[in-house]
């Protein structure tokens, strides 16, 4: 009997160890557990916040720099365009005047002063046609069918070369500058002995009404992009 006490003390103690043992593992493995997952969700948040940094800031770059370099590129043609569309025309009106002027200028002295010498030395013996002599010189002339060939001249041109073929026919021929709001124009006119003064387009050899106040163009013409209501008549002899 008592040897029998003693083994079941015995195996108490043993049933009480092993109890001791597996509750000081799990709580052992429960501490590991928690401190495994606290360390665990820190070094992988870590990990996963410097991978996905290094993703973002890549896919964000190429992103970025594409629609910036996009926008960059729009805004800066742009102002490329003005900036140098304003500098060009800046430089080229002036080096373009400059070239132009000068040689204008000594195309026109030496043209201007020949006619001129020619003009003046005939200007005593010229008069003013009749109204039916002056339709008969605009109709006869031909310089306005020099106006569609494929010389460049000017009008000054035109002006003196009508001119001149009326005072080799003895009349006197007058400039005509009208002012309108949108610009300004040149015609040839007669002053005629028996009517009104006649004036027409040296280009086309059109007659005109021309009157201050009144439109410049009719139906005859294209429409023009500015105000034609004339302004000012101003007469060269």
């Amino acid at each position: 009997m008592r040897k029998m006490k003693q083994n079941t003390t015995i195996i108490l103690l043993l049933l009480i160890g092993t109890l001791g043992i597996a509750g000081v593992w799990k709580i052992r493995y429960q501490s590991g557990y928690d401190y495994g997952i606290v360390d665990g969700i820190k070094e992988g948040n870590h990990t996963g916040f410097i991978d996905g940094f290094d993703t973002g800031i890549e896919t964000g770059f190429n992103a970025g720099y594409n629609d910036g370099f996009d926008l960059g590129k729009e805004i800066g043609n742009e102002n490329g365009y003005s900036i140098g569309f304003d500098t060009g025309t800046q430089e080229g009106e002036l080096d373009g005047y400059t070239d132009g002027y000068a040689e204008g200028e000594s195309t026109g002295l030496s043209e201007g002063y020949l006619y001129g010498l020619e003009y003046g030395s005939k200007s005593s013996t010229l008069r003013d046609p009749t109204k039916e002599e002056a339709l008969q010189f605009i109709e006869t002339d031909d310089t306005d069918e020099l106006f569609n060939s494929d010389h460049n001249f000017t009008y000054n041109y035109f002006l003196s070369r009508i001119r001149k073929n009326a005072a080799n026919e003895g009349y006197r021929c007058i400039w005509v500058q009208v002012e309108m709001f949108g610009t300004d124009v040149y015609f040839c006119a007669f002053n005629t002995t028996d009517s009104d003064i006649l004036y027409f387009n040296y280009r086309c050899d059109h007659i005109h009404e021309i009157e201050i106040g009144k439109q410049c163009y009719d139906e005859r013409y294209i429409e023009p992009d500015f105000d034609d209501t004339i302004t000012k008549i101003i007469y060269i002899y």
